[in-house]
């Protein structure tokens, strides 16, 4: 295991993972201990492997809600599923919200929300903060 901590090494996730012998109650601790380290791609990879799409869905939500646009897309990766346009855009703002830029440009990028891009493009150009109140989730606007 890992001398940081008790996340294992990525030597040993491979050793732990291989083979058709692998304690699968082990790994979900394993997950469990990932996710309370807060190394939430390491607990992905070990949720994937013991088949836990419940946890898996769970995450994904957390990752969206917090505007993490990387974790968001490597978990509907794991889960075999793509993310569709409103959850990017819910990545897009909930990423703006938090000041994480270029995550919310990139998500709203693959949202291919041309209004928020503009707003963003404009914003780093004028190199103005741009304010989290001004940009609301519309309710009805279908995407462009």
């Amino acid at each position: 295991m890992s001398k940081l901590g008790t996340v294992p090494t990525y030597k040993d996730k491979h050793r732990l993972t291989s083979g058709s012998q692998a304690d699968k109650a082990k790994l979900l601790a394993l997950a469990e201990t990932c996710i309370a380290e807060e190394r939430l791609v390491d607990a992905v990879d070990f949720l994937q492997y013991v088949g836990q799409t419940d946890r898996l869905e769970s995450l994904l939500g957390t990752a969206v809600a917090e505007g993490d646009l990387f974790l968001a897309t490597y978990t509907a990766k794991a889960l075999a599923r793509p993310l569709g346009h409103p959850e990017y855009d819910a990545i897009g703002y909930a990423a703006l919200d938090r000041g994480k830029l270029v995550f919310a440009l990139e998500a709203f990028k693959r949202s291919e929300n041309q209004a928020m891009i503009g707003t963003l493009v404009d914003q780093q150009q004028k190199q103005e903060p741009v304010e989290p109140a001004d940009a609301t989730v519309p309710t009805d606007a279908p995407n462009e």
